[in-house]
């Protein structure tokens, strides 16, 4: 059987709702698997040891986000400064083109 695991970030980790089933918590992602297996033990599943579970994690990315690795910061800047260079490359050809039309 499948069971749908909601799990939304808490001060303390993670709350995590297996749809028909009910909630536990996880101190933080590596505990996830474990804590809805422990529920679903819990509730007699027989298949609670190997049950697909599907996660759906919508504050997942606000997680990442709060532990940003160095180059992330600036990659704004990063992108812009490429498309500048692109765009610098292409008039440089453009010019060169036309300079060569003219000679």
């Amino acid at each position: 059987m499948s069971y749908l695991v909601v799990g939304h970030k808490s001060e303390s980790g993670w709350d995590l709702e297996v749809k028909g089933v009910g909630t536990t918590h996880a101190a933080d992602l590596a505990g996830i698997e474990v804590a809805v297996r422990v529920l679903l033990a819990s509730n007699g599943r027989d298949d609670a040891s190997h049950g697909d579970l599907q996660l759906l994690m919508p504050d997942f990315e606000v997680d990442l986000q709060s532990d940003k690795a160095p180059l992330a910061q600036g990659f704004d800047m990063t992108a812009g400064l490429l498309a500048g260079l692109i765009a610098l490359a292409v008039i440089f050809v453009g010019l060169g083109y036309l300079i060569s039309l003219v000679l």
